[in-house]
């Protein structure tokens, strides 16, 4: 399945939470069509690691790099049935003497239709 051609442009979708002390991001979106691609980018800040992205049946990580010395960030993808749905990356201190004020979650959501 070719999705979108040369010019083709995704929908996108983004959640953050900024607040101190952030422990998780969500985003909701609609898949409009049935086989979509939905990519989606979690960003954890200040070296935290990402426990878990759930809300997106048949979520696959492709890359990871949680707990790496830099910003956590992982990326998969799924081709969810027509619906609504909210996604949910959920981070937590992964190292002793991280400073919970400096973190912030970001999750985005990217959606090739065909």
């Amino acid at each position: 399945m070719v999705y979108g051609g040369p010019n083709a442009s995704p929908i996108v979708y983004g959640g953050i939470d900024g607040a101190p002390g952030a422990n998780g991001a969500s985003v909701w979106f609609y898949s409009k069509f049935s086989g979509n691609l939905v990519v989606v980018v979690a960003v954890g800040g200040d070296e935290q690691c990402i426990s878990s992205i759930s809300g997106l049946p048949g979520f696959v990580i492709d890359a990871s790099n949680s707990n790496s010395g830099g910003p956590a960030i992982t990326i998969g993808h799924a081709y969810p049935s027509v619906g609504a749905y909210q996604v949910t990356e959920a981070t937590s201190q992964c190292a002793a003497g991280q400073n919970p004020n400096n973190a912030a979650d970001l999750i985005g959501v990217y959606i090739f239709a065909p």
